[in-house]
């Protein structure tokens, strides 16, 4: 980060208005890419403004493209939901046959509207089979042509806003996403920690199996908006709208200890989406700074764990041989006392027996006392002085966390 960013960072004010604050509280202070939602709403209020600047009522036949698009977009939806319904296997017969004739009447609904709005495709909708089921009937929206096609079917403006919707909607599908990421990792969580028998575990993998499958239907949802969106600007690429891996769908637990190998692995993209769109560098320059200063917050927690660890470590070490030298000391003194018990009754010195069942045990623990010692000295511990107490002795060993920058190399 810097010397100048760590500086900043580490004095950052964790006391707001008599109140702490996380680390992460500004991170979280705003979502800067607008949703479906927003976007819609936008269109229709611009489209609004402009039919009543040109003096055109609703009456006069024009019909709001957003509306028409935002209609199709919700029924493309539907379509893909039953998909993917049929391909799980997870619906009855009669169900289907309900929601296939549900589909097929708002299609038709739709289908008025959309003529009306766009005349050129009326062709193309009569050259549909007739006989194709619901959800596999194309809605001939501008993302279903290509881009040259748009100007000489009259759907330049109406591809414009689809452009703008379909961003949006994956906005939102990247947002669930993460939402879903989150709610099945904490689902997970729960069901380790209190589910017990059959059950329980049972009835815990029902909502964890549903948290999945809505997983994969946002991220399925994203890919559909992302290649409308390619469709639409004529693009194989897009910085914006990176594809969608599987080992992109990741999220490290922030409340639990973190396993083996994540503190090498990286957040995934999807956590940053869209975070830096629209910024100006002063904008970009302070929220990657956001960003920085919670990765430098969990890595001085890590490294305050560490240090507190191996000075647990460290006394552990010096207890295991003051504990091994006390025992010495009372197996030799029980060789040499008088011994006396309701079994037995001896004179001055114990039976050679129990002697040397003493002797034994001392010399075993003055073995274990010596290879404690010399494994405690080949890592690095060392002992408190004679004339420091023990808080001294572990202050004194606490490295320095100053950071001379002048010292580092690049």
């Amino acid at each position: 980060m810097g010397s100048g960013r760590v500086f900043i960072v580490s004095r950052g004010k964790a006391v707001r208005n008599s109140e702490f604050k996380s680390v992460h509280y500004d991170s979280f202070l705003r979502y800067l890419v607008p949703t479906q939602a927003e976007i819609f709403q936008s269109l229709e209020i611009a489209e609004k403004t402009q039919a009543e600047t040109a003096e055109r009522s609703t009456s006069s036949g024009t019909t709001p493209h957003a509306r028409v698009v935002h209609s199709g977009m919700k029924i493309q939806i539907k379509q893909n939901e039953l998909k993917l319904s049929i391909k799980r296997d997870d619906i009855s017969p009669d169900m289907l046959k309900q929601r296939r004739h549900a589909l097929t009447r708002e299609i038709r609904s739709w289908r008025k509207t959309q003529i009306h709005a766009v005349p050129a495709i009326e062709d193309c909708i009569e050259a549909t089979d007739i006989h194709v089921e619901a959800e596999d009937e194309p809605l001939y929206l501008p993302s279903d042509f290509l881009p040259d096609e748009h100007a000489s079917l009259g759907l330049t403006t109406m591809a414009e806003v689809e452009y703008q919707l379909r961003e949006g909607e994956a906005n939102d599908a990247v947002t669930s996403l993460c939402q879903a990421i989150v709610h099945g990792m904490v689902l997970l969580e729960t069901k380790g920690q209190h589910s017990r028998g059959v059950y329980q575990n049972t009835r815990a993998l029902t909502y964890i199996n549903n948290v999945k499958n809505r997983k994969a239907a946002w991220a399925s949802r994203y890919r559909l908006s992302r290649n409308k969106i390619l469709c639409l600007s004529g693009n194989t690429l897009m910085d914006n709208f990176p594809p969608l891996l599987d080992q992109d769908m990741f999220a490290k637990n922030a409340a639990g200890a973190r396993g083996l190998g994540e503190g090498s692995k990286t957040d995934s993209w999807i956590w940053t989406f869209g975070k830096l769109k629209g910024m100006g560098n002063d904008e970009k320059a302070s929220f990657v700074m956001e960003t920085e200063k919670v990765q430098w917050f969990r890595a001085r927690a890590d490294m305050e764990r560490w240090i507190e660890e191996v000075e647990i470590i460290e006394e552990e070490f010096r207890r295991l041989v003051r504990g091994c030298e006390k025992m010495e000391t009372v197996w030799k003194e029980l060789s040499k006392s008088q011994t006396m018990s309701k079994k037995y009754m001896f004179g001055e010195k114990p039976p050679l027996g129990f002697r040397a069942y003493a002797l034994q045990k001392a010399d075993m623990y003055q073995r274990m006392a010596t290879d404690a010692r010399k494994c405690f000295s080949k890592a690095g511990g060392q002992w408190p002085s004679a004339d420091e107490t023990f808080s001294e002795h572990v202050r004194r060993r606490r490295p320095n966390l100053t950071i001379d920058w002048e010292g580092l190399k690049d």
